[in-house]
């Protein structure tokens, strides 16, 4: 399992939903997200593979495959969990104030949440603001590793529904609790946008 396969099937997976193969596209993305946890399980992981999985709950809604969007976005839920189990572990309370990367997980769950239809993601998306908060809130443009693929998610969002980029640079004007408030004003509209065109932007 190498970096250059994972992306050889997000590369597959994306001309799949250029075409309109939606169902083909998303099994696609799912490989790719799997090919991405399975270098990096049990080490720190870079999101990545969360946000292959997202893509993957996209082109199955797309597909009008509801039981395998919510399947997905089950297990991506729980990994989102269990990366933020580890930061806590590996994180001393005395040491966590310069810590948010626990927080990024539950930006991801409230993403899922969304996307699946369990909900508007608020509590997660709370939990989140409060972890970037008490972490110094750091300014979103400053966003790497799994806050960067955190931050993509809305970024493929714009991108496929080819929305105003500005979307993008604007999400990123102020600190994390700002991107969380940003985002979740225009998630929603982004993916039913996106439902209601049944289009895939992109090159």
């Amino acid at each position: 399992m190498t970096v250059d396969s994972r992306r050889e099937l997000e590369d597959k997976a994306h001309s799949l939903a250029m075409d309109g193969s939606f169902s083909e596209a998303a099994d696609n993305y799912v490989r790719a997200g799997f090919e991405e946890a399975g270098q990096f399980f049990g080490l720190s992981s870079r999101g990545i593979e969360l946000r292959m999985f997202f893509k993957a709950c996209l082109c199955y809604r797309l597909a009008e495959q509801e039981r395998q969007c919510r399947f997905v976005a089950d297990f991506a839920i729980d990994l989102a969990k269990e990366y933020a189990t580890r930061v806590e572990e590996k994180t001393p309370d005395s040491q966590f104030p310069n810590n948010p990367e626990q927080g990024v997980w539950y930006d991801f769950i409230g993403d899922f949440e969304q996307v699946a239809g369990f909900g508007d993601g608020t509590k997660a998306y709370n939990r989140a603001k409060k972890v970037y908060s008490e972490t110094g809130d750091p300014f979103a443009s400053f966003g790497e590793g799994p806050i960067r693929s955190v931050q993509a998610i809305f970024d493929d969002l714009v991108f496929h529904t080819n929305s105003d980029p500005d979307l993008v640079a604007e999400s990123t004007q102020g600190r994390l609790t700002d991107w969380i408030e940003y985002k979740q004003e225009r998630l929603p509209k982004l993916v039913q946008d996106l439902m209601t065109s049944k289009k895939w932007h992109g090159q």
